[in-house]
């Protein structure tokens, strides 16, 4: 039989697996192995890619492996970033690679950029849906595109409307002692560079907020330099990876955009996608917004009934202009005043009441409340 001390490895139909895995740290590692082998690590068992000989053409020889690790910010991409070129037919070929990438190049890369970040641990959805794979064809002596590296665009994994651990099950990730496992199919090889969610050519997104209001989630985005750009495409989803849509948003050129969502659910994540008048789109970095409650809650009057002063708490989401009226049981109006109320929990009071029954109406132009007081 055959088997490797500390390495992962298939030999004579025999898996070894070790853990925890270790990856490589030199600027640069390359490994040669046949494809029938499947796991790529060195000789002391630093692990740097699996490549499974899967598909219409599954790629078969010597397979060379190559991952280079970045020391020096800022960092435009993830600093550990790949390299894998069959001998024999690399750009035609076909497999299921995985890649590792530890924590803290997720967290490298998170330090200088300002948005779209990757997953700062396992539960991170957004961050996990933001991720993408750069692909580039060909070879290259930095494992870069520009000068000495790649040329030409690449392709975006995972591929438009799909997602990370998404339905289709085609694109995964796992994270397991501060190491992320990224599995995904390829019909060719060999530059694979991490990166997050980026904008498309034809509009450049400067930025995608969004907040709870009592009329619903407000969504906020902010554009510069559109053109031959047709519509964004506003989605949710309640788990980050299945998303509906939500609505269009035509483009106008007037670079400040907004959409609210009057039907929110508990969690939601949100997206864009920006499609330009070709038919080509891209998708925007996912937002999160918790409801823990869907609009203001006005409480009960006390006392109630009232000899005098009668008190109600409003609880409020944002700060804003209140009108409270009040009105005898022929609905005829005894008062109306206006209160600002701050965000969170309000206490007002009522005084100007008649005797008898009356109707109280709380309205800040989203939503309307009527309550009954009665005042011996």
């Amino acid at each position: 039989s055959n088997s490797i001390t500390g390495c992962s490895s298939v030999l004579a139909n025999t898996i070894v697996n070790v853990s925890p895995i270790t990856l490589p740290t030199a600027a640069l590692t390359t490994v040669t192995k046949d494809a029938a082998e499947l796991y790529y690590y060195t000789p002391t068992c630093e692990n740097i890619a699996q490549v499974n000989p899967v598909g219409g053409t599954p790629v078969a020889g010597n397979v060379t492996a190559k991952v280079w690790v970045e020391n020096t910010p800022p960092f435009l991409y993830v600093p550990r970033h790949y390299e894998i070129t069959p001998a024999t037919n690399p750009n035609s070929v076909s497999g299921k690679i995985t890649l590792y990438f530890l924590q803290a190049d997720f967290d490298a890369y998170n330090s200088t950029v300002s948005s779209s970040k990757l997953p700062i641990n396992a539960l991170d959805a957004a961050g996990i849906g933001n991720l993408q794979i750069a692909k580039y064809a060909g070879t290259s002596l930095n494992g870069l595109p520009g000068a000495g590296g790649y040329t030409g665009a690449p392709t975006m994994i995972p591929e438009s409307g799909d997602t990370w651990n998404g339905v289709s099950g085609k694109y995964t990730m796992s994270f397991l002692d501060n190491v992320w496992k990224v599995t995904f199919p390829v019909s060719s090889f060999s530059g694979f560079i991490a990166t997050s969610a980026s904008s498309p050519l034809p509009v450049n997104l400067i930025s995608f907020t969004g907040k709870a209001t009592e009329k619903g989630n407000l969504l906020n985005w902010k554009t510069a330099n559109e053109q031959n750009f047709s519509h964004f495409e506003i989605q949710r989803s309640v788990d980050a990876k299945a998303f509906m849509k939500l609505g269009e948003v035509k483009g106008d050129k007037n670079e400040n955009y907004e959409f609210v969502d009057l039907t929110p659910a508990s969690i939601n994540y949100y997206r864009l996608k920006m499609l330009d008048l070709d038919g080509k789109y891209s998708f925007s970095k996912v937002i999160f917004i918790e409801n823990n409650s869907e609009k203001a809650i006005v409480g009960q009057f006390f006392p109630n009934p009232s000899q005098g002063k009668s008190f109600v708490e409003i609880n409020t989401l944002e700060k804003g202009d209140w009108n409270i009226s009040s009105f005898d049981l022929t609905g005829k109006l005894i008062n109306i005043e206006t209160k600002i109320l701050q965000k969170g929990l309000n206490k007002i009071s009522v005084e100007k009441l008649n005797q008898g029954v009356n109707f109280i109406r709380f309205d800040n132009g989203k939503i309307l409340e009527i309550r009954k007081i009665i005042k011996e």
